[in-house]
């Protein structure tokens, strides 16, 4: 019984010499001891049944003993227990680390949302390539890439992996199967919902446990939802359900594997809403109060001045407040007031109007399955040209003209279970820009010049 050592490692064997030799020669283990009949085990082994009998007891008199020996604690005093803090990836850059509480969270689903161009598949590249680097940085674990769209960039991978400074000196020190490297990012394509519900389902918990996976990522997860489901109501609720499904799975294979679930996200337009033809929410409670007014002053007159004519700025055709059957709703209570607390635009007290407002994919319910969102937001900068005379030749001159030159990104936190909340549009965000190592807060920059000084 080779096992037993490991079961039992104080177990005084010197009584039961023989009968251990004799038992580990025909391989019986310590389950079987304990589980068979011991008249079977004393024909297969040719042992007394008073001395198998006697080793039985005696295993399981320790074993009892080993359990009383057990400290047990009480659920008050488990959740007393300060809770362990999460590992975390790191993004490899030490200010937008900060941003984040220190990195992506293991054993959670976090999601990074924003507009085409603003990084979110570079966030994704730096957080594979850092999830190999050992604590703090990273897990010591590989990476696995399921797209939903494009291949992986592995000419991209490759670029950061040779400029970035922190992977090189990682490098330096540690060789072998321990540095970071493309051969430790496994991929997998999903072009559609069936095949990404068996992936997720079967391969992903065996690959896991074979290649070590510390890091899942899907880039995108809305691509196959948007193609699968129309917007008709009966579709809507559909889409709904396999959003909490996958939402569960996810979670699951987070907590169950010990590993950081990421997902990328696009977003939408955000439009407002309209409660009359071609008004908004606030222009037709304007024209509500108008209409409510003018009722009261037609209630005095005659049948034939009975709604005798609406404002002469509201169009044909829109209720006034008498004849509505509802007052319209509490604004603090629709979802257009609510947006600014879960998907990151909106909440800019200086900004009116949901002009640049997005909104992240697949809705309020995919909101509630992730544990933390990420917003990048795409700021443009403008410049203003200055005017020059005759430009076209036709004797006219042309003014000042304002024109967009580039694009300012920034980084921040909507709701995270580790971090504080990032808040008023992008005050409390991290600029940050794409370099070939990777993403670098500008922050950092800015820092580094002030160090260097005036040039001389």
């Amino acid at each position: 019984m080779s096992d037993l050592s490991t079961v039992l490692p104080s177990f005084p064997t010197a009584s039961f010499t023989k009968t251990l030799h004799s038992l580990d020669h025909h391989s019986i283990t310590t389950s079987e001891l304990l589980s068979r009949d011991v008249s079977t085990l004393a024909k297969l082994t040719s042992l007394p049944v008073l001395d198998l009998r006697r080793l039985a007891a005696a295993i399981a008199a320790a074993l009892h003993a080993s359990l009383r020996n057990t400290r047990t604690t009480s659920l008050a005093g488990l959740l007393a227990q300060p809770r362990c803090a999460s590992a975390l990836i790191s993004t490899l850059d030490d200010d937008l680390d900060a941003s984040l509480g220190g990195g992506v969270p293991a054993g959670r689903v976090t999601e990074i949302a924003g507009e085409s161009g603003a990084g979110k598949t570079q966030l994704l590249l730096s957080l594979m390539l850092a999830v190999q680097m050992e604590a703090p940085r990273g897990l010591g674990r590989g990476a696995l890439y399921i797209t939903t769209e494009a291949p992986l960039a592995t000419r991209r991978l490759a670029q950061m992996l040779a400029t970035n400074p922190v992977l090189r000196a990682y490098n330096t020190v540690h060789r072998g199967l321990r540095a970071v490297g493309l051969d430790r990012i496994a991929s997998a394509s999903t072009p559609d919902l069936e095949s990404q519900e068996h992936i997720l389902a079967y391969q992903v918990p065996v690959m896991v446990e074979r290649l070590d996976i510390g890091l899942l990522v899907i880039d995108s997860v809305a691509a196959n939802y948007r193609v699968e489901y129309d917007r008709r109501g009966d579709a809507l609720s559909a889409r709904g359900a396999e959003l909490s499904r996958l939402g569960q799975t996810l979670r699951g294979l987070a907590e169950k594997l010990d590993i950081a679930v990421v997902v990328a996200n696009q977003v939408a337009d955000r439009l407002g809403a309209l409660t009359g033809v071609g008004l908004t929410q606030s222009q037709a409670s304007s024209y509500g109060d108008v209409g409510a007014s003018q009722a009261s002053r037609d209630s005095t007159s005659t049948d034939d001045d009975a709604g005798g004519g609406l404002p002469e700025d509201v169009p044909w055709g829109l209720p006034t407040a008498s004849a509505q059957a509802e007052p319209l709703p509490i604004a603090a209570l629709e979802l257009d007031h609510q947006h600014r607390f879960f998907t990151g635009w909106g909440d800019d007290p200086m900004i009116l109007g949901n002009e640049g407002m997005k909104t992240p994919a697949l809705g309020l319910v995919w909101s509630t399955q992730v544990a933390m969102r990420i917003a990048l937001i795409l700021q443009p900068v403008y410049v203003q040209m200055e005017p020059e005379d005759d430009e076209y030749g036709d004797g006219r001159e042309r003014g000042d003209v304002t024109v967009r030159s580039s694009w300012r990104r920034f980084m921040k936190v909507v709701f995270a279970p580790h971090v504080k909340a990032s808040s008023c549009g992008v005050s409390q965000a991290v600029e940050y820009e794409v370099v070939a190592a990777g993403l670098k807060a500008v922050v950092q920059r800015e820092e580094e010049e002030d160090e260097e000084g005036p040039a001389s």
